[in-house]
């Protein structure tokens, strides 16, 4: 490559940028980061978080996020929390084969599985946990569900299935 041509493109990628390409969903969101812990222990995967705007403000300002290994999770970019109040929610549930009741796999059916909630309802649908997500600052949420709850493992009554 000659000198000119060097220069050139040189030029080209400092008129251009060489720089990542923001997306225009992720405007005026927020990354929130944090962990999740259940009485000590990390939340692992089937878990989630949600902030939901308080006092009924812009539905879409609110995030979700996934519960990974670790007990954490990274709402960012498009997924990001736009700044305000937040009623915090956690959510974790098991699926376990109604016919061995051991843990669900791959193996199996749909139709044979049940779902055994780990987390009480204080912790989601009743939740008064409230977290603030502030412009440009670092927005984590740590928090550790400290409960005696004792979730029902008992394996439902199949619910038969409607004709199609």
């Amino acid at each position: 490559m000659t000198k000119q041509r060097y220069i050139f493109f040189v030029f080209l990628l400092g008129i251009t940028g060489c720089g990542t390409v923001k997306d225009p969903a992720a405007a005026g969101r927020e990354p929130v980061t944090g962990m999740i812990q259940l009485n000590g222990q990390p939340l692992e995967m089937g878990a989630r978080i949600f902030f939901s705007p308080l006092n009924g403000g812009d539905r879409t300002a609110g995030g979700v996020g996934h519960i990974v290994k670790g007990g954490k999770y990274s709402l960012t970019g498009r997924n990001g929390v736009k700044p305000g109040k937040y009623r915090v929610g956690i959510t974790c549930e098991l699926t376990y084969d109604r016919k061995t009741s051991a843990p669900r796999t791959a193996l199996t059916d749909d139709v044979d599985e049940y779902h055994v909630r780990i987390v009480p309802p204080e912790f989601n649908e009743k939740s008064t946990i409230e977290f603030e997500v502030v412009e440009g600052q670092k927005n984590v949420f740590d928090y550790n569900i400290a409960t005696s709850f004792v979730p029902d493992t008992k394996i439902p009554k199949k619910t038969p299935r409607l004709p199609q």
